[in-house]
């Protein structure tokens, strides 16, 4: 490859000039003025500052089920007895805390009094079984751990089985409460932007689960990026309703610190139920809603959706996994709202790149959207790493300040390269208008209606079965989840077993979300490079040829 010899800078791209020939190599910018970053807050400092009478006694929370509700000024002193709380039994300037809870009004309390008292919070699934667990504990060694009473038994064994003892506090009980039987008075912690405030789990590129190192500017600067792109659809009539699982990121960065930072009231439900919802945007006038595509779906199917009044609704955003077109146009049908779909990761927190709030019109079908002020990106060849221009497909690189530091003990598996770029192995292109399309994946994840399903866990599972000689591991396209786990299996000689056989006995010890659903098929020989990486690409051509040709 030639030697880079000079940059420049024209028209919202940066050209990079090559040996002899100039090869024009676009880095492309976004289309808004960057935001204005705060340079020394931190996020309790950022969302606590300066609160007005009139400001604490919004509607904070309230659950969509029970109807229970608390104040922002309810919501700040439970905040402030909690960290001051944790201060007491000892919880220093980054102890890590974890979670593992369903939503409820009571975790963002517990999120940010975390913070507050200088620790860091790192979440976790509720329904995944202990073993999972157990890998993250062992991990990120919280010094506490909060959780549903209901949880206990699980959690117990998890934290057996990580050899780490850690105090198990249970939400809502005795030991929570008496946590809070304080004046409220938190210590000072001397904490920087640059330190870690939040360590959620995530897949990156490829692999197993890793701790995502999100520093306070982050988090900080997410929000004020977003709120930058939507500011036209906020007023003191905004309702939130939450039906994003708070253990995500994007539902931390959305419910936890944006609609906190905003004053914005948010309907939580600890499950989602579509009656539930629908009723709840009628009865609280509920202005947005966050989803992943099997929900959206739901607003497009379900037979519910017309016997409720949904005329509050301004956005309906969609993430965590594509959404098609056809599905767009079937929700803005149905809801008359416009229903937007943005691109993010853990890594960045969120999104980067999303579609400019629009009422009453979808602005471009297929598209993500464009990208988010501050935030760059690059398209570069999967083959040979060139930067590629307009409506040339490679992987995404981001650059932003929206970034994490990095994996939580895995200093090795590094994806932000030299120049500072986040390599996000999907694929995607940038159109002539500067819409972004996300149109493959170069990393192994799979996602399940929004979950994360690491292949590498599935198949080291799978591997350890008697009759099994190899196998892989990829998502099988489904309009209602987005992809289904499902195994192509190579049997060792002479060996048989049935695809249900060896769906039960791989359902009996994972997580629901990370079930065969599936299902699978035998196959005499796993594709693979010379290098004997699996050709995971070959596997899901063969979802698009007739049945009987798998």
């Amino acid at each position: 490859m030639p030697r880079l010899r000079g940059s420049h800078h024209v028209r919202g791209i940066d050209l990079c000039e090559f040996g002899g020939d100039e090869l024009r190599m676009p880095i492309f910018k976004s289309k808004f003025p960057d935001v204005a970053l705060p340079q020394n807050a931190t996020i309790s400092e950022f969302i606590f500052n300066n609160w007005t009478p009139k400001e604490e006694a919004r509607l904070a929370f309230i659950d969509g089920f029970s109807g229970e509700q608390i104040t922002f000024g309810e919501f700040k002193n439970l905040t402030q007895k909690l960290a001051r709380g944790l201060q007491l039994k000892l919880l220093r300037k980054g102890d890590v805390v974890a979670l593992v809870s369903p939503n409820s009004i009571l975790f963002p309390v517990i999120v940010q009094g975390t913070i507050l008292a200088g620790g860091i919070v790192s979440t976790a699934n509720p329904i995944s079984l202990s073993s999972d667990l157990a890998k993250q504990l062992a991990d990120s060694k919280p010094k506490f751990i909060f959780i549903t009473p209901d949880l206990h038994e699980k959690v117990a064994e998890a934290v057996k089985l990580s050899k780490h003892p850690a105090p198990i506090i249970h939400i809502g009980a005795n030991d929570f409460e008496s946590l809070l039987n304080n004046d409220g008075k938190v210590q000072r912690v001397n904490v920087s932007p640059n330190d870690i405030a939040l360590l959620p789990y995530s897949s990156g590129t490829t692999g197993l689960p890793k701790g995502v190192m999100l520093p306070h500017k982050s988090i900080i600067a997410n929000v004020l990026q977003s709120t930058a792109i939507d500011g036209a659809s906020y007023d003191n009539k905004t309702v939130a309703a939450d039906i994003l699982p708070m253990f995500h990121i994007y539902g931390i960065l959305y419910y936890l610190v944006m609609n906190i930072y905003l004053k914005h009231t948010v309907v939580v439900y600890t499950r989602f139920d579509m009656q539930a919802v629908l009723e709840g945007i009628q009865k609280y006038k509920v202005t947005h809603l966050n989803v992943a595509p099997p929900v959206a779906l739901a607003f497009a199917k379900h037979p519910l959706v017309e016997k409720y009044d949904l005329s509050s609704l301004r956005i309906l955003n969609s993430g965590a996994a594509p959404l098609g077109k056809d599905l767009q146009e079937e929700v803005f049908r149905r809801t008359k709202v416009a229903i937007r779909q943005g691109y993010g990761m853990t890594e960045t927190p969120t999104a980067t790149i999303m579609n400019p709030y629009s009422p009453g019109a979808i602005r471009k079908l297929g598209s993500s959207g464009i990208l988010m002020p501050n935030v760059e990106a690059k398209i570069i060849s999967v083959e040979d790493g060139r930067q590629l221009g307009e409506n040339e497909r490679g992987e995404l690189c981001l650059r932003c300040p929206n970034m994490m530091l990095g994996y939580l003990n895995k200093p090795e598996e590094n994806i932000i390269d030299k120049d500072g770029f986040l390599h996000t192995g999907d694929i995607a292109y940038v159109d002539e208008d500067g819409d972004f399309f996300v149109v493959d994946r170069l990393k192994e994840l799979i996602k399940y209606k929004g979950f994360q399903v690491p292949p590498a866990e599935l198949e080291g599972l799978i591997i350890t079965h008697p009759k099994v000689l190899d196998v892989a591991v990829i998502g099988k396209p489904d309009e209602h989840a987005g992809e289904l786990p499902t195994a192509f299996v190579v049997l060792k000689p002479n060996q048989a077993i049935s695809g249900p056989e060896l769906v039960d006995w791989v359902n009996g010890q994972t997580s629901t979300y990370k079930h065969l659903r599936g299902g699978v098929i035998f196959i005499d020989q796993i594709p693979k490079t010379l290098s004997g990486k699996i050709l995971r690409r070959v596997l899901r051509d063969r979802f698009a040829k007739p049945a009987s040709k798998l």
